[in-house]
């Protein structure tokens, strides 16, 4: 995991299997990017899997920067991703598909 601060608009890169066993660390890359951030773009272009451990700290991402009025967007989700969160019911809450986030390759 990468934070990349670019203020207000901050970068978080994802890559490989990003499971309960990277929770703490994932939930500690959240807390620092979100803070004073009025946007933040996690791109997903080489993870591999997430388990809802990682899905339920995105929902919290999003939902930290929302009360303070910033965005998320979420790029480069593979199909196998992009059916986990489907799985887990939260597609319109993290907006994959028709929002903010985008499934696939990113140009």
């Amino acid at each position: 995991m990468v934070a990349r601060e670019q203020d207000p608009h901050r970068t978080l890169k994802l890559a490989g299997d990003i499971n309960v066993f990277l929770a703490a660390e994932l939930h500690r890359c959240c807390v620092q990017i979100s803070e004073g951030a009025s946007s933040v773009a996690v791109e997903c272009n080489q993870v591999t899997s997430l388990d809802v451990a990682a899905i339920q700290m995105l929902v919290a991402l999003k939902d930290a920067l929302g009360a303070q009025g910033g965005t998320l967007d979420i790029s480069g989700l593979s199909e196998e991703v992009g059916d986990i969160i489907h799985v887990a019911g939260l597609e319109s809450r993290l907006e994959v598909g028709g929002g903010s986030a985008t499934r696939g390759d990113t140009e």
